[in-house]
């Protein structure tokens, strides 16, 4: 009989430490599967801000035009609006020299 108890009880630790074990395993899972997702929206908050950012460039270069995150990669070179508006500066100053 004791033999008999002392299976059962070792039986139960095992399966109480299986039991935690898998709950361990799934909560892992789970924390992976939330990390993904907040990864995700993530870079698509990045990609929607980038985006946004250039056409506010585009649109202040006179440009209408919807740019899309891959545009940007394959064109990085859309000068920022400082660069473009001191350009405009420049040329506004070139016209009134050759004005007067």
């Amino acid at each position: 009989m004791e033999e008999q108890d002392e299976m059962q009880r070792k039986s139960a630790t095992e399966k109480k430490k299986e039991k935690e074990d898998r709950n361990k395993k799934r909560n892992r899972q789970r924390r992976e599967e939330r990390l993904k997702e907040e990864e995700a929206v993530l870079m698509k908050q990045k990609e929607t801000t980038v985006a946004y950012l250039a056409n506010k460039v585009a649109s202040k270069r006179g440009i209408v035009a919807n740019l899309c995150y891959p545009t940007i990669l394959r064109y990085p070179t859309i000068p920022s609006v400082d660069t473009f508006n001191a350009k405009q500066v420049k040329k506004k100053k070139a016209l009134q020299v050759q004005n007067e």
